[in-house]
Protein backbone atom coordinates (compact mmCIF):
# COMPACT_ATOMS: atom_id res chain seq x y z
CA UNK A 1 0.00 0.00 0.00
CA UNK A 2 1.22 3.52 -0.63
CA UNK A 3 0.24 7.08 -1.34
CA UNK A 4 2.09 9.65 -3.37
CA UNK A 5 1.37 13.25 -2.49
CA UNK A 6 2.67 14.84 -5.69
CA UNK A 7 3.56 13.27 -9.01
CA UNK A 8 6.56 14.77 -10.74
CA UNK A 9 5.41 15.33 -14.31
CA UNK A 10 8.89 16.13 -15.56
CA UNK A 11 10.24 12.95 -14.01
CA UNK A 12 7.48 11.02 -15.70
CA UNK A 13 8.20 12.63 -19.06
CA UNK A 14 11.94 12.01 -18.84
CA UNK A 15 11.77 8.48 -17.51
CA UNK A 16 8.45 7.58 -19.08
CA UNK A 17 6.79 4.22 -18.63
CA UNK A 18 9.01 2.60 -21.20
CA UNK A 19 12.13 0.49 -21.13
CA UNK A 20 13.70 1.80 -17.92
CA UNK A 21 10.58 1.39 -15.78
CA UNK A 22 9.67 -1.87 -17.45
CA UNK A 23 13.15 -3.24 -16.88
CA UNK A 24 13.10 -2.31 -13.20
CA UNK A 25 9.66 -3.83 -12.71
CA UNK A 26 10.81 -7.05 -14.38
CA UNK A 27 13.91 -7.37 -12.21
CA UNK A 28 11.92 -6.63 -9.05
CA UNK A 29 9.10 -8.95 -10.12
CA UNK A 30 6.38 -6.35 -9.72
CA UNK A 31 3.86 -4.52 -11.86
CA UNK A 32 5.32 -1.51 -13.70
CA UNK A 33 2.62 0.74 -12.23
CA UNK A 34 4.18 0.17 -8.80
CA UNK A 35 7.44 1.81 -9.92
CA UNK A 36 7.42 5.52 -9.06
CA UNK A 37 10.00 7.56 -11.02
CA UNK A 38 11.61 10.48 -9.20
CA UNK A 39 13.86 13.11 -10.72
CA UNK A 40 16.48 15.59 -9.56
CA UNK A 41 19.32 17.49 -11.15
CA UNK A 42 19.60 20.31 -13.65
CA UNK A 43 16.19 21.23 -15.07
CA UNK A 44 15.79 20.59 -18.78
CA UNK A 45 18.72 18.20 -19.13
CA UNK A 46 17.49 14.78 -20.16
CA UNK A 47 18.90 11.57 -18.76
CA UNK A 48 20.96 8.95 -20.54
CA UNK A 49 18.44 6.16 -20.03
CA UNK A 50 20.91 3.54 -21.25
CA UNK A 51 22.84 4.06 -18.02
CA UNK A 52 19.68 3.47 -16.01
CA UNK A 53 18.85 0.28 -17.81
CA UNK A 54 22.40 -1.00 -17.44
CA UNK A 55 22.57 -0.19 -13.74
CA UNK A 56 19.21 -1.58 -12.69
CA UNK A 57 20.30 -5.20 -12.33
CA UNK A 58 23.35 -4.24 -10.27
CA UNK A 59 21.31 -1.94 -8.03
CA UNK A 60 18.63 -4.56 -7.37
CA UNK A 61 21.26 -7.23 -6.70
CA UNK A 62 22.82 -4.99 -4.05
CA UNK A 63 19.58 -4.54 -2.11
CA UNK A 64 19.48 -5.83 1.46
CA UNK A 65 17.85 -5.02 4.77
CA UNK A 66 20.35 -2.24 5.48
CA UNK A 67 20.10 -0.41 2.16
CA UNK A 68 18.41 2.76 3.44
CA UNK A 69 21.73 4.43 4.14
CA UNK A 70 23.03 3.61 0.67
CA UNK A 71 19.84 4.91 -0.89
CA UNK A 72 19.94 8.14 1.14
CA UNK A 73 23.51 8.74 0.01
CA UNK A 74 22.76 7.91 -3.63
CA UNK A 75 20.07 10.60 -3.98
CA UNK A 76 22.25 13.43 -2.66
CA UNK A 77 23.05 16.36 -4.95
CA UNK A 78 24.38 19.49 -3.22
CA UNK A 79 23.56 17.93 0.15
CA UNK A 80 26.55 17.65 2.49
CA UNK A 81 25.26 14.55 4.27
CA UNK A 82 22.60 11.86 4.00
CA UNK A 83 19.34 12.57 5.84
CA UNK A 84 17.74 9.60 7.64
CA UNK A 85 15.25 9.28 10.51
CA UNK A 86 13.46 6.29 12.05
CA UNK A 87 11.16 5.31 14.88
CA UNK A 88 10.41 1.86 16.30
CA UNK A 89 7.45 1.09 18.53
CA UNK A 90 4.96 -1.55 19.54
CA UNK A 91 1.68 -0.76 17.90
CA UNK A 92 -1.36 -2.81 17.06
CA UNK A 93 0.14 -5.71 18.97
CA UNK A 94 3.31 -5.87 16.86
CA UNK A 95 6.72 -4.25 16.55
CA UNK A 96 6.51 -1.56 13.88
CA UNK A 97 9.18 0.59 12.22
CA UNK A 98 8.71 3.92 10.47
CA UNK A 99 11.81 5.12 8.63
CA UNK A 100 12.58 7.71 6.02
CA UNK A 101 15.19 9.62 4.10
CA UNK A 102 15.27 12.83 2.10
CA UNK A 103 17.47 14.92 -0.13
CA UNK A 104 17.43 18.62 -0.76
CA UNK A 105 19.57 21.65 -0.01
CA UNK A 106 18.38 24.42 -2.33
CA UNK A 107 15.37 25.57 -4.35
CA UNK A 108 13.20 24.53 -1.43
CA UNK A 109 9.94 26.10 -0.37
CA UNK A 110 6.44 24.66 -0.10
CA UNK A 111 5.11 22.86 -1.66
CA UNK A 112 8.28 20.89 -0.97
CA UNK A 113 10.44 21.59 -4.04
CA UNK A 114 13.10 20.66 -4.98
CA UNK A 115 13.03 17.90 -2.46
CA UNK A 116 12.76 14.15 -2.64
CA UNK A 117 11.55 12.36 0.48
CA UNK A 118 10.60 8.76 1.16
CA UNK A 119 8.92 7.33 4.24
CA UNK A 120 8.53 3.55 4.58
CA UNK A 121 6.95 1.37 7.21
CA UNK A 122 6.27 -2.30 7.78
CA UNK A 123 2.96 -1.45 9.45
CA UNK A 124 -0.25 -2.91 8.08
CA UNK A 125 -2.16 0.31 7.38
CA UNK A 126 -4.80 1.15 4.84
CA UNK A 127 -4.10 3.53 1.97
CA UNK A 128 -6.86 6.01 3.01
CA UNK A 129 -5.28 6.14 6.46
CA UNK A 130 -1.86 6.91 4.96
CA UNK A 131 -3.42 9.60 2.80
CA UNK A 132 -5.06 11.29 5.79
CA UNK A 133 -1.97 11.01 7.99
CA UNK A 134 0.36 12.49 5.40
CA UNK A 135 -1.97 15.41 4.73
CA UNK A 136 -1.99 16.18 8.45
CA UNK A 137 1.77 15.97 9.03
CA UNK A 138 2.81 17.92 5.93
CA UNK A 139 1.90 21.43 7.20
CA UNK A 140 4.24 21.10 10.20
CA UNK A 141 7.06 19.25 8.43
CA UNK A 142 7.97 19.41 4.75
CA UNK A 143 5.58 22.27 4.02
CA UNK A 144 6.91 24.31 6.95
CA UNK A 145 10.42 24.82 5.56
CA UNK A 146 12.09 27.24 3.20
CA UNK A 147 15.72 27.52 2.14
CA UNK A 148 15.54 30.30 -0.41
CA UNK A 149 11.91 30.79 -1.41
CA UNK A 150 12.42 29.07 -4.76
CA UNK A 151 10.73 25.97 -6.10
CA UNK A 152 11.59 23.41 -8.73
CA UNK A 153 9.69 21.00 -10.95
CA UNK A 154 10.43 17.64 -9.40
CA UNK A 155 9.44 17.61 -5.75
CA UNK A 156 8.20 14.23 -4.56
CA UNK A 157 7.10 12.68 -1.30
CA UNK A 158 6.26 9.00 -1.07
CA UNK A 159 4.99 6.98 1.88
CA UNK A 160 4.92 3.21 1.45
CA UNK A 161 3.65 0.50 3.78
CA UNK A 162 4.45 -3.18 3.30
CA UNK A 163 2.22 -4.63 6.02
CA UNK A 164 5.00 -7.07 6.96
CA UNK A 165 4.67 -6.26 10.68
CA UNK A 166 1.34 -8.08 10.71
CA UNK A 167 -0.23 -5.77 13.29
CA UNK A 168 -3.93 -5.68 13.93
CA UNK A 169 -6.06 -3.09 12.13
CA UNK A 170 -5.00 0.38 13.21
CA UNK A 171 -7.67 2.42 14.95
CA UNK A 172 -8.05 4.72 17.95
CA UNK A 173 -4.89 5.12 20.02
CA UNK A 174 -2.90 2.75 17.79
CA UNK A 175 -3.66 4.89 14.76
CA UNK A 176 -2.84 8.09 16.66
CA UNK A 177 0.50 6.65 17.77
CA UNK A 178 1.31 5.61 14.22
CA UNK A 179 0.48 9.10 12.97
CA UNK A 180 2.75 10.58 15.64
CA UNK A 181 5.57 8.32 14.45
CA UNK A 182 5.12 9.34 10.82
CA UNK A 183 4.96 12.99 11.89
CA UNK A 184 8.11 12.63 13.96
CA UNK A 185 10.06 11.13 11.07
CA UNK A 186 8.74 13.74 8.64
CA UNK A 187 9.62 16.66 10.93
CA UNK A 188 13.09 15.29 11.67
CA UNK A 189 13.81 14.99 7.95
CA UNK A 190 12.39 18.46 7.26
CA UNK A 191 14.65 19.97 9.92
CA UNK A 192 17.67 18.29 8.36
CA UNK A 193 16.76 19.74 4.97
CA UNK A 194 16.94 23.23 6.47
CA UNK A 195 20.00 22.52 8.60
CA UNK A 196 21.80 21.35 5.45
CA UNK A 197 20.56 24.18 3.23
CA UNK A 198 23.04 25.30 0.61
CA UNK A 199 25.72 27.29 2.41
CA UNK A 200 23.66 27.42 5.60
CA UNK A 201 25.33 27.93 8.96
CA UNK A 202 22.20 28.36 11.07
CA UNK A 203 18.75 26.80 11.42
CA UNK A 204 16.20 29.43 12.45
CA UNK A 205 12.66 28.65 13.59
CA UNK A 206 10.39 31.60 12.91
CA UNK A 207 7.18 31.69 14.91
CA UNK A 208 4.46 34.27 14.45
CA UNK A 209 1.98 34.51 17.30
CA UNK A 210 -1.04 36.63 18.05
CA UNK A 211 -2.34 36.83 14.48
CA UNK A 212 -6.00 37.21 13.59
CA UNK A 213 -5.99 33.93 11.69
CA UNK A 214 -3.60 31.15 10.70
CA UNK A 215 -3.33 32.28 7.07
CA UNK A 216 -2.11 35.74 8.09
CA UNK A 217 0.34 34.28 10.59
CA UNK A 218 1.75 32.00 7.89
CA UNK A 219 2.13 34.86 5.39
CA UNK A 220 4.07 36.97 7.87
CA UNK A 221 6.30 34.06 8.89
CA UNK A 222 7.15 33.21 5.27
CA UNK A 223 7.92 36.80 4.31
CA UNK A 224 10.41 36.98 7.16
CA UNK A 225 11.85 33.54 6.40
CA UNK A 226 12.41 34.37 2.72
CA UNK A 227 13.70 37.92 3.04
CA UNK A 228 17.31 38.08 1.76
CA UNK A 229 17.97 41.00 4.10
CA UNK A 230 16.71 39.09 7.13
CA UNK A 231 18.58 35.93 6.13
CA UNK A 232 21.86 37.79 5.66
CA UNK A 233 21.30 39.39 9.07
CA UNK A 234 20.99 35.87 10.50
CA UNK A 235 24.31 34.99 8.87
CA UNK A 236 25.98 38.09 10.30
CA UNK A 237 24.48 37.58 13.78
CA UNK A 238 22.83 40.98 13.46
CA UNK A 239 19.62 41.35 15.54
CA UNK A 240 18.21 43.79 12.99
CA UNK A 241 14.71 44.65 14.15
CA UNK A 242 14.15 46.96 11.19
CA UNK A 243 14.66 44.19 8.65
CA UNK A 244 12.32 41.86 10.53
CA UNK A 245 9.62 44.54 10.82
CA UNK A 246 10.08 45.40 7.13
CA UNK A 247 9.57 41.81 6.04
CA UNK A 248 6.51 41.42 8.26
CA UNK A 249 5.09 44.65 6.90
CA UNK A 250 5.25 43.56 3.26
CA UNK A 251 3.19 40.43 3.92
CA UNK A 252 -0.03 42.28 3.12
CA UNK A 253 -1.32 41.83 6.66
CA UNK A 254 -2.58 44.75 8.74
CA UNK A 255 -0.16 45.08 11.66
CA UNK A 256 -0.45 47.46 14.60
CA UNK A 257 3.21 48.36 15.10
CA UNK A 258 2.52 49.73 18.57
CA UNK A 259 1.67 46.20 19.71
CA UNK A 260 4.54 44.43 17.96
CA UNK A 261 6.87 42.32 20.10
CA UNK A 262 10.00 40.56 18.77
CA UNK A 263 12.35 38.08 20.46
CA UNK A 264 15.55 36.55 19.07
CA UNK A 265 17.00 33.52 20.79
CA UNK A 266 14.71 34.17 23.72
CA UNK A 267 15.93 37.78 24.08
CA UNK A 268 13.24 40.43 23.65
CA UNK A 269 14.65 43.03 21.26
CA UNK A 270 11.45 45.03 20.71
CA UNK A 271 8.16 45.56 22.51
CA UNK A 272 5.22 47.82 21.74
CA UNK A 273 6.94 48.50 18.43
CA UNK A 274 9.98 50.10 20.08
CA UNK A 275 13.54 48.78 19.90
CA UNK A 276 15.16 47.54 23.13
CA UNK A 277 18.70 48.71 22.35
CA UNK A 278 20.14 47.32 25.58
CA UNK A 279 19.15 43.77 24.56
CA UNK A 280 20.80 43.75 21.13
CA UNK A 281 24.23 42.59 22.26
CA UNK A 282 22.83 39.58 24.11
CA UNK A 283 20.59 38.73 21.14
CA UNK A 284 23.58 38.92 18.80
CA UNK A 285 25.41 36.40 20.97
CA UNK A 286 22.42 34.03 20.81
CA UNK A 287 22.48 34.31 17.02
CA UNK A 288 25.98 32.83 16.96
CA UNK A 289 24.48 29.48 17.89
CA UNK A 290 23.83 26.97 15.06
CA UNK A 291 20.13 26.97 15.94
CA UNK A 292 17.91 29.65 17.44
CA UNK A 293 14.38 31.01 17.25
CA UNK A 294 12.71 34.24 16.19
CA UNK A 295 9.32 34.98 17.73
CA UNK A 296 7.12 37.78 16.42
CA UNK A 297 4.00 38.48 18.48
CA UNK A 298 1.45 40.65 16.66
CA UNK A 299 -0.89 40.71 19.67
CA UNK A 300 -3.94 40.96 17.44
CA UNK A 301 -5.48 37.51 17.89
CA UNK A 302 -4.82 33.91 18.90
CA UNK A 303 -3.57 32.32 15.67
CA UNK A 304 0.04 31.28 15.08
CA UNK A 305 2.33 29.76 12.46
CA UNK A 306 5.84 28.29 12.40
CA UNK A 307 8.36 28.11 9.56
CA UNK A 308 11.90 26.70 9.59
CA UNK A 309 14.51 28.53 7.54
CA UNK A 310 18.26 29.13 7.37
CA UNK A 311 20.66 31.99 6.89
CA UNK A 312 21.99 33.25 3.55
CA UNK A 313 25.76 32.99 3.35
CA UNK A 314 28.59 33.62 0.90
CA UNK A 315 28.63 29.90 0.12
CA UNK A 316 24.99 29.92 -1.04
CA UNK A 317 25.91 32.46 -3.70
CA UNK A 318 29.03 30.51 -4.70
CA UNK A 319 27.20 27.18 -4.96
CA UNK A 320 24.44 28.58 -7.13
CA UNK A 321 26.63 30.87 -9.21
CA UNK A 322 28.71 27.87 -10.23
CA UNK A 323 25.95 25.24 -10.26
CA UNK A 324 26.31 24.35 -13.94
CA UNK A 325 30.11 24.29 -13.86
Amino acid sequence: MGFRVRWSRRARVELGTGAALGRLATVLGCDAKLVAPCSTGVIGHLYDLAKYRAGIADAVAALDGDSLGDFAAAIMTTDTHAKIASVQMTIGGASVTVAGCAKGAGMIQPKMATMLAFIVTDAAVQTPQLRTILKRVLPVSFNAVTIDGDMSTNDTLLILASGAAGNRRLAGRDLANFEAAVGGVAEALARELVRDGEGATKLVTIEVRGARNAAEADRVAREIANSPLVKTAFFGCDPNFGRIAMAAGKAGVAIDTERLEVSLGGIKIASRGALNVAALSAAGEKMKQPEFGLVLNLKQGKASARVMTCDLSFDYVKINAEYMT
